[in-house]
């Protein structure tokens, strides 16, 4: 979508008439009123907007001031919350943060979680990560988890303290399989795990 018809697309997601149907629009627009999240999630108008507020589901606002939504974040909000999507439409992309591996491992992570199921971005360490996550707001982190090098045990708990990872999951990669110990990981497979075994994981964490 180019940067016209976006910004269209953005500024065009009016409130909903009453003959609207929220589950069609969802398959045709990219962004939505906190009025429509709150029917697509069937929830009161007042909960999104609280959830908006505290960081929960990230929003922009229009020229008006008014909120609007990503497909993206509202796929992902449902769900965590568990909300089924509807019928026909596709389910939320992945968002998967990499932080401090090297470029083998992160091809190895691109062939194992393709698109566009998966949506993959790469930093180098964690100032990159907490700049990063702003924009991407990752449902899962993979970071080294190896025993004896660096001090991943430290940067896994700061993961946990940054607002845009804080409620990520965490996925730590070793060359034994074994993570640091202190470490805050949700799973910890090894660097040369099978394809398979990093789609299992991300599964798990981000079902």
């Amino acid at each position: 979508m180019g940067r016209d018809q976006e910004t269209m697309a953005f500024a065009g997601a009016e409130e909903m008439t009453e003959s609207s149907d929220p589950t069609s629009i969802l398959a045709q627009r990219e962004y939505f009123s906190t009025s429509e999240v709150a029917e697509l999630c069937r929830v009161h108008k007042n909960t999104i907007i609280a959830a908006i507020n505290r960081g929960i589901i990230p929003a922009s606002k229009t020229p008006g001031g008014h909120n609007r939504v990503s497909k993206a974040d509202l796929l992902s909000y449902m769900r965590e919350r568990g909300i089924p999507s509807p019928v026909g439409v596709p389910p939320a992309v992945r968002r998967i943060l990499v932080v401090g591996e090297d470029p083998a491992t992160v091809r190895r992570l691109h062939k194992a979680l393709p698109p566009p199921q998966f949506e993959i971005l790469s930093v180098r360490n964690l100032y990159e990560a907490g700049a990063s996550a702003a924009r991407v707001r990752p449902e899962i982190i993979v970071m080294p988890a190896d025993p004896g090098e660096g001090r991943w045990d430290e940067a896994s708990a700061q993961v946990r303290r940054l607002p845009e990872t804080s409620r990520a999951r965490v996925l730590g990669l070793s060359e034994s399989g074994q993570a640091v110990a202190g470490g805050q990981f949700d799973a910890v497979l090894p660097r040369n795990a099978r394809p398979t075994d990093f789609l299992d994981a991300v599964t798990r964490l981000a079902p």
